[in-house]
């Protein structure tokens, strides 16, 4: 008489068949973790950019309001009106028909990681203070005088993303932008 095999699975295979799944399933949560991370990486850099579009914008409009005559910039709080990392101007808030009528003075500088505007009353004091936007390493402004019978200042932001739970180095970016005032 033979014996027949009983049908079924031994110990080992089913162990071999459970290890081999979870292999499967260990690599497919991986892959899908790094693609949640690069796309909250993207989703962080294109709002980041995308602020420092908006700040460039209103820094760049308020210095155009100005006029360069008015245009001060300041190199850690010196005076060297070529390059430096803060500017300082006076906005025209109306005309009496001949002369522009000046405002307060502004200025926009960088504080720790952000750009703040400050509103300065004659004798120096802060009238008001708003953050333009934060995650900046740099903010810098120059003076361009080479450029025909026109002057420009240059406005860069350095930027940085912190990295994502360890997973990637920090991500940084420059935008710049050039106001163009015509002599």
């Amino acid at each position: 008489m033979r014996r027949s095999r009983a049908a079924g699975l031994t110990m080992i295979e089913i162990l071999i068949g459970v290890a081999v799944f979870a292999l499967i399933v260990t690599v497919a949560m991986v892959v899908l973790q790094r693609g949640q991370s690069n796309f909250s990486a993207g989703v962080a850099v294109a709002n980041l950019r995308q602020r420092a579009g908006s700040a460039l914008d209103r820094i760049a409009t308020e210095l155009r309001m100005g006029g360069l005559s008015t245009v001060e910039i300041y190199d850690g709080g010196v005076l060297t009106n070529t390059t430096g990392n803060r500017v300082d101007f006076r906005r025209s808030v109306g005309s009496d028909g001949y002369e522009p009528i000046w405002g307060n003075r502004v200025s926009f500088r960088q504080v720790g990681d952000e750009v703040l505007r400050l509103e300065l009353d004659s004798g120096g004091s802060v009238v008001s203070q708003g953050r333009i936007t934060s995650d900046v390493t740099e903010l810098h402004f120059e003076r361009i005088t080479d450029v025909g019978d026109a002057e420009q200042v240059l406005i860069r932001l350095d930027l940085q993303v912190p990295h994502f739970a360890g997973t990637r180095p920090p991500y940084a970016s420059s935008v710049h932008t050039t106001v163009t005032f015509r002599n």
